[in-house]
C-alpha cells in the first residue's frame, strides 16, 4: 500500500497551452522538435520553449503524455508543464506519475476529444522524497529502454520484409522490372463483399469481424459482436470464407489486408472485401504482400471516395493494376516472407512480455512496492 503522500498536480507543476504553429509556417530543416498532443509531429528552426517539460495532449490524443528533454515547439493542441520547485521533483518520475494518473480518463468526449486543465489539476499523485522519486525512474527507465528495443527490432525487421519486396519486384506502380501486369480481378476466382444486411446478434457464438479487427496483416478476433452458426451459414453459403483467402479494408481505415490463416468459423462486415486469390495464377502470401505495398495503397488513395468516411468501391477495387512475376519467384519471395514472419513473431512475443512486466513494475511503484 502507497504510504506517500498525495499530492494535487497544480502544487507541483504548472500547466501551459501551447502556441499555434500551422504546418506551412514550420522549417522542417530545422532541429527543433515539435510536438503535438501524440508526440512530436515534425521540426522548426525556433524554440518555443528550451527547458525539459512534459507535453499533454489537449485536443485529439487528450492526456497522452509525452516527455522531452530539450522543450521544443508545443502547438496549441497540447499543453506543456513547468515544475513549481525542480530541487523537489524530478521530471522522470513526474513523466510516469502523469501516465500512471490516466488522464484520458478525464477526456471530454466531442467531435473532437479534450481535456481542461482544471481537470489535470484536480489529479493527485503520490509524491515521494526526491532522492526515492529518482530511484523510480531510474527502475522505470530501464524497463522501458528494453521495451523500446525490443518494438525497435520489430521496426527494423518489418522494413526489411518491405524492402525485400522491393529489391525482388521492384515497385508495383512503376514496374521496372518488367513483370506481367494485369487486373487484380485476373488472378482471383473472386472480388466480393459480405451481406449488406445487419445480421442478428447473439451473446456468443461465431465472432463477427468489423474494420477495426484487420491490423498489420493479421486478423484480431477479439470482438463484441457475434452471431450464431445458422446464421453464419446463411450469410457465407454464397461465398465461403476458407484458407489463403484475403481480407481487405475498403471503408474508413481502408487499404489493410490480412491473409484468412484459420479454418474456425468467423464473419465480417460489408465493409471488408472478400479476396479469392486463384493459386494457379498467384501465390496468396505473394498476393498479400501486393495488396500491403505502398504502390497498391497509392492506388487505393486516389479510387477512395468520400469526406467523413472515405470509402473504395469494389468495382474499382477489381480493376487494380497489379504485376504478376513468374511463380517460381513469388513462391521464392514467399519462403523469405515466412522466415521474417517467424522472427517478427518471436520478436512480439518478446515485446509483449516487456510490456507486460513494464506495466507491472509501473503499478507497483506507484502503489509504493517498488
Amino acid at each position: 500500500m502507497n504510504t506517500h503522500p498525495l499530492v494535487s498536480v497544480k502544487d507541483i507543476v504548472k500547466i501551459h497551452y501551447g502556441k499555434a504553429l500551422k504546418t506551412k509556417d514550420r522549417v522542417e530543416s530545422g532541429s527543433i522538435p515539435v510536438f503535438g498532443a501524440n508526440g512530436q509531429i515534425g521540426f522548426h528552426d525556433a524554440p518555443l520553449i528550451s527547458f525539459p517539460t512534459l507535453v499533454i495532449g489537449r485536443k485529439g490524443s487528450a492526456g497522452e503524455v509525452t516527455y522531452t528533454d530539450c522543450g521544443g515547439w508545443i502547438i496549441d493542441t497540447a499543453f506543456y508543464t513547468e515544475i513549481n520547485k525542480p530541487d523537489e521533483t524530478d521530471i522522470r518520475y513526474l513523466f510516469y506519475a502523469l501516465k500512471q494518473a490516466n488522464f484520458e480518463n478525464l477526456t471530454i468526449t466531442t467531435a473532437i476529444p479534450g481535456v481542461n486543465r482544471d481537470s489535470l489539476y484536480s489529479k493527485k499523485i503520490p509524491l515521494p522524497p526526491l532522492e526515492e522519486q529518482k530511484r523510480i525512474a531510474a527502475i522505470l527507465d530501464k524497463a522501458d529502454a528494453i521495451r523500446r528495443k525490443r518494438k525497435e527490432a520489430i521496426a527494423l525487421t518489418e522494413e526489411l520484409l518491405r524492402s525485400t519486396f522491393l529489391d525482388m519486384f521492384g515497385d508495383p506502380v512503376t514496374n521496372p522490372k518488367g513483370w506481367k501486369t494485369g487486373k487484380l480481378n485476373e488472378v482471383c476466382n473472386r472480388v466480393t463483399d459480405r451481406t449488406h444486411q445487419s445480421p442478428k446478434w447473439s451473446t456468443e457464438g461465431v465472432p463477427f469481424l468489423f474494420v477495426s479487427n484487420i491490423i498489420d496483416g493479421e486478423i484480431d478476433f477479439h470482438v463484441s459482436k457475434y452471431i450464431t452458426e445458422e446464421c453464419w451459414a446463411s450469410l457465407t453459403e454464397r461465398c465461403p470464407i476458407e484458407l489463403d483467402d484475403i481480407l481487405y479494408t475498403t471503408v474508413g481505415s481502408y487499404g489493410n489486408a490480412a491473409l484468412v490463416r484459420t479454418t474456425e468459423k468467423f464473419c465480417f462486415q460489408r465493409h471488408i472485401a472478400h479476396i479469392k486469390p486463384n493459386p494457379d495464377q498467384v501465390n496468396p502470401e505473394f498476393l498479400l504482400s501486393l495488396m500491403q505495398s505502398p504502390g497498391i495503397k497509392n492506388q487505393a488513395d486516389k479510387q477512395a471516395r468520400g469526406v467523413a468516411q472515405k470509402t473504395l468501391n469494389l468495382r474499382e477495387l477489381k480493376e487494380f493494376e497489379i504485376f504478376v512475376p513468374p511463380r517460381s519467384e513469388q513462391d521464392k519471395y514467399v519462403s523469405i516472407r515466412r522466415k521474417i514472419d517467424s522472427s517478427l513473431t518471436s520478436y512480439q512475443k518478446c515485446c509483449d512480455t516487456q510490456d507486460n512486466l513494464f506495466n507491472s513494475l509501473l503499478q507497483k511503484a506507484f502503489r509504493g512496492e517498488l
